[in-house]
């Protein structure tokens, strides 16, 4: 297997830095991983490599203004979160369509599986792997999370990214690096809508969602704050073409300790939701030849 470190360039020219994981033998698909706000693409290195060691080219990013893609001539309030989608998700597509690599695929974590659906190059992939991905709104989950949600994005956040480039997501440890606090914005006054980015008001066209016509792997976990069942599934419902396999597991049951937001991309999966989406991936990658 061999690792290299990649620059693609958006349709606005701006530059993601990537990293692109390339089997020893023949390629069999590309795998496109597309992170969760505030989580930088070395985070799923682990997973990488292990689709890598069975056959698949894995590209991971960060999203501009973020990571390794931060670029000083950007100012972190002009950066919004469906330039993410828009751009950023659209170029990496783009750019492994041109590899001919095989068919693609696409895991989306959190933010990533909410915005891919905003790129024009979605209609490109053959399936699609949320592990896990939900919408966000206070009214999705339980209480006490669904207060501390509100106070989050109605409160805290819109306060700390008033006049700033970069909102302090590491200092108030919502997440393990900071963010552009133009995004940070858009997803707060998307999270007070109960329809979240598919808002009328969001002002996008997410038409898209609705025609996107693959099969979609679904994972959610009962001790998951951040993606309870139902926010999960308001997602899924967006994708009214695709053909959803979901699967919500009680972690108690699973007996591995607790996996929550983050738990999917870590080692101690290797031997069971890896392989098993490592299958699926084997299964539909048969359909998309």
């Amino acid at each position: 297997m061999e690792t290299e470190r990649i620059k693609i360039t958006c349709k606005d020219n701006e530059k993601l830095s990537a990293i692109r994981y390339t089997p020893d033998d023949s390629s069999r698909a590309v795998v496109i991983i597309c992170s969760a706000l505030g989580v930088p693409q070395q985070f799923y290195s682990g997973f990488s490599i292990f689709l890598a060691e069975h056959g698949c080219t894995v590209v991971t990013f960060d999203y501009r203004g973020t990571g390794e893609s931060k670029n000083i001539g950007l100012r972190g309030r002009d950066i919004m979160m469906q330039d993410w989608g828009q751009l950023d998700m659209d170029a990496v597509m783009d750019e492994a369509i041109q590899w001919g690599m095989g068919p693609i695929f696409l895991v989306g974590h959190s933010a990533g599986g909410q915005l891919f659906g905003l790129s024009p190059q979605s209609k490109h992939l053959k399936g699609v792997i949320l592990a896990p991905a939900s919408s966000a709104n206070a009214g999705l989950y339980p209480f006490p999370t669904r207060f501390l949600f509100y106070l989050m994005w109605h409160l805290f956040i819109p306060l700390l990214a008033f006049k700033r480039d970069q909102f302090p997501a590491r200092k108030i440890r919502l997440a393990s690096m900071d963010a552009p606090s133009g995004v940070m914005k858009q997803w707060s006054k998307w999270a007070g809508n109960p329809d979240y980015l598919f808002s009328r008001d969001s002002g996008l066209d997410t038409s898209r969602y609705a025609e996107l016509h693959m099969p979609i792997l679904a994972y959610g976990f009962s001790d998951d704050k951040y993606a309870s069942e139902k926010a999960i599934r308001h997602l899924l419902s967006r994708f009214k073409s695709a053909e959803i396999q979901f699967h919500f597991m009680d972690v108690k049951q699973m007996g591995i300790g607790s996996v929550g937001h983050f738990g999917f991309f870590k080692e101690k999966m290797k031997t069971s939701l890896w392989q098993q989406t490592l299958k699926w991936l084997d299964s539909h990658n048969q359909h998309a030849k």
